[in-house]
């Protein structure tokens, strides 16, 4: 019996030896799924990232965020007036996105409201695209230096 002992504290003590690289190899093969999980999860959102962008999906999201705004917009033909509306940052970027997608509009006005850089930096780049829109006024916003280089450039 004192014989089966050592071997016992030796077959222990030689998997202690695998244990400790290991865990160096779990982390690996850890982070190896990780990669690709990511990988697989930015394929399969890109389609739902586009979905996001198409106007119906947008005037839904405009809707949830501003039900009174949402009605203005499907009632617009040439001008949309939306002063003093209260429109923050996250709405800001949501109407700049139906911007984008706006065939119809001319004349568009923010005045008075709370956008901030970032709804500036969507208006940016909806003006990249939008071809109809002839006036936009925004006074009175919170115009930082990071939405007037955005908006010289668009």
């Amino acid at each position: 019996m004192a014989s089966q002992r050592p071997r016992r504290r030796a077959a222990a003590a030689a998997p202690a030896v695998d244990q400790a690289a290991q865990p160096a190899k779990e982390q690996e093969e850890k982070g190896k799924k990780r990669s690709a999980q990511t990988a697989k999860a930015a394929e399969e959102s890109a389609p739902r990232r586009a979905k996001a962008e198409q106007p119906d999906t947008l005037l839904a999201q405009l809707e949830a965020l501003r039900p009174d705004l949402a009605a203005k917009w499907k009632e617009a033909e040439s001008d949309l007036i939306f002063t003093r509306e209260e429109i923050d940052d996250a709405t800001g970027v949501t109407v700049a996105k139906l911007l984008a997608h706006n065939t119809t509009l001319t004349d568009f006005c923010l005045s008075y409201n709370q956008l901030g850089d970032e709804a500036y930096k969507a208006l940016a780049e909806a003006l990249k695209t939008n071809t109809t829109l002839q006036d936009l006024t925004l006074r009175k916003n919170q115009l930082g230096d990071e939405a007037v280089k955005a908006l010289a450039e668009a």
